[in-house]
Parts: C-alpha cells; structure tokens; sequence
C-alpha cells in the first residue's frame, strides 16, 4: 500500500466569497479547470457536505468517470471532495485563507491511498498529481482574475 500526499498554494487576487462560490460547488469545475469535461450531481438538494458528483475528467489522453462526495464543507473557507468510484481513494481539500489585500491563498492538499496491484501505479499516480495539481491552480487563478472580482 503507498500514501500519497501533495501540496500546493498560489495567491489569488479575489475574496475567499468569490472563490468559494465557485469551488465549494463542483458543478461549476469545468468553467475554470480545462481537464475537467462534465461533473452531474447525483443527489438532490444544494451544494454541500454529502452531496454527490460524476466527474468526467481528461487523463493521460483519456476520458474517465469518476464518482466524488463532498467530505467537508465551511464556506467560505474550506471544501474537500472524496473519491468514491471510479479510481483509487482520494482526497482533495482546498482551504481559502484571506490576506490583508484582498486576495486569497489557496492552499490545495489532494492525497490518495493505493493498495494491492494499484500499488504499481503509485509512481505514477504520483507524477500526474504533481503536474495537476499546479496546473489546476494556474488555471483557477486565471479564470478568477479575468472574470471575478473581489
């Protein structure tokens, strides 16, 4: 079994509330983050801790579906999405942290435990997160400055 922990923070140039109201809803992913072709909720109700998502994702050159959980939800501080189906289990917690200007640090930790012959992969596993994950950041922080404001 192998433990996999990254973590990444980028300053972002709008208010924790705007950003939040655009990552604390999984909906609304594929707006900012490019790999991400389609997320359908699953359960009913608003955006929140337990609700459910089908996440369709671009990965290493393949579209596949994954099925998350919200596993905690503090807007507008702190969201994290569980992996429930579809791949190996998997945390991503992306906390918001105001700053004195105006902006935000977003600091985003995704984690993932593979086990038995998944464990082969973990290498690898390993080198997708670490390209991801700044990636992912990148992009968010693109979209919210050209579109959003604090």
């Amino acid at each position: 079994m192998a433990d996999l922990e990254e973590r990444y923070e980028q300053v972002i140039g709008v208010s924790p509330e705007n950003l939040f109201d655009l990552v604390g809803n999984a909906e609304r992913t594929p707006e900012w983050d490019q790999s991400i072709k389609t997320v359908t909720k699953l359960t009913e109700g608003p955006a929140g801790r337990g609700a459910r998502y089908a996440e369709t994702h671009r990965l290493l050159m393949r579209e596949h579906t994954i099925e998350l959980e919200v596993a905690e939800y503090e807007p507008p501080r702190v969201v994290a999405f569980t992996t429930l189906a579809g791949g190996p289990p998997a945390t991503t917690r992306i906390e918001l942290t105001p700053d004195a200007d105006g902006a935000t640090l977003v600091q985003v930790t995704a984690s993932a435990r593979v086990a038995g012959l998944m464990s082969v992969v973990s290498p690898l596993l390993r080198r997708v997160m670490r390209r991801q994950l700044p990636r992912m950041l990148a992009q968010l922080k693109s979209y919210c400055e050209s579109r959003l404001t604090s």
